[in-house]
């Protein structure tokens, strides 16, 4: 009798437990069908929220490995200072660093010469060699900006006046030049040494020339007619347009170049040989103004 309460109990337990778990079987059958037979505009809510959760979780997973991993370069990085440092010791180490003339800065110098609004001179020269950008000749100068570099210094030189072919334009020779074995009986070109013809100004004046390279700037101008220089621009030197004479007629044209106005000279004989001359806006196809009749033309060097 007693084994028979027990066996029966035993089966009942079973029974529950199979009911309990065909329950749950219909459940989550009724669910799936409840999801099958929802409307597609509410599955593709579901769809999209399930997304975009997705979305925003890897997105912050992706910050946290980016500041992750710059906070473990930022310790390798080199600063500014040290870069500079390093810039010093390579300079102090090159066999090219000779004592070569640099322009002065004393306030007086740069204060006359160039505009203060775009004649930049906080610029730490350290930083040369490996970092820079294009050359330009400084025409009657043999120093250039305490920000660039000098390449080199020498003498201005072109055609002479009443020689027909050649080059047109002027070049800036080297004080030292070197020679090679080649010797020519045959046609040849000359070059001779610019003077300044302006006798109320500058009378025969033999001019210098410097080849200046950027350090910090990549891109450089010269403008015709300006002192100053368009915003965000510094002025590398400013000075007057010059050129051969237009005034006879056995000249030979040649291009114009823009000569410092606080030109050097290096001599002052009269060789009459490669002359530069001051250069006057005329009215007519010429608007006046903005331009005045015969008045010299300034010139500016710009770099950026």
């Amino acid at each position: 009798m007693a084994y028979n309460i027990l066996h029966n109990t035993q089966q009942e337990g079973c029974n529950l437990q199979l009911i309990k778990t065909n329950e749950e079987k219909i459940n989550k059958m009724k669910f799936g069908t409840a999801f099958l037979q929802t409307k597609p505009v509410e599955k593709l809510l579901c769809i999209g929220i399930s997304v975009g959760i997705l979305i925003i979780l890897v997105f912050f997973l992706a910050i946290g490995i980016v500041i992750y991993y710059s906070g473990r370069c930022h310790g390798t990085t080199l600063t500014d200072t040290q870069l500079r440092q390093m810039m010093v010791a390579i300079n102090q180490e090159s066999p090219d660093n000779s004592d070569r003339p640099k322009e002065s800065t004393s306030e007086s110098e740069v204060d006359t010469r160039f505009d203060s609004t775009t004649h930049d001179t906080t610029r730490d020269t350290s930083l040369t060699r490996t970092i820079g950008g294009p050359t330009y000749i400084r025409w009657g100068r043999t120093i250039c900006r305490n920000d660039t570099e000098v390449v080199y210094d020498g003498y201005s030189a072109g055609k002479k006046w009443n020689k027909y072919g050649s080059g047109a334009n002027y070049l800036c020779l080297t004080k030292n030049p070197e020679w090679g074995d080649l010797q020519t009986r045959g046609t040849i070109s000359e070059l001779y040494g610019v003077e300044i013809d302006a006798p109320d100004v500058a009378d025969s004046l033999e001019v210098p020339c410097s080849v200046c390279r950027l350090l910090f700037r990549f891109s450089l101008v010269m403008i015709p007619g300006r002192k100053t220089c368009p915003k965000d621009w510094t002025v590398e030197y400013w000075g007057y347009l010059m050129s051969e004479s237009s005034l006879y007629k056995n000249r030979m044209s040649t291009e114009y170049v823009c000569v410092d106005n606080e030109w050097e000279h290096y001599g002052t004989t009269n060789n009459d040989n490669a002359v530069w001359y001051f250069t006057k806006g005329m009215c007519g196809s010429l608007p006046c103004p903005p331009y005045i009749n015969g008045k010299l033309l300034t010139c500016v060097v710009c770099s950026r």
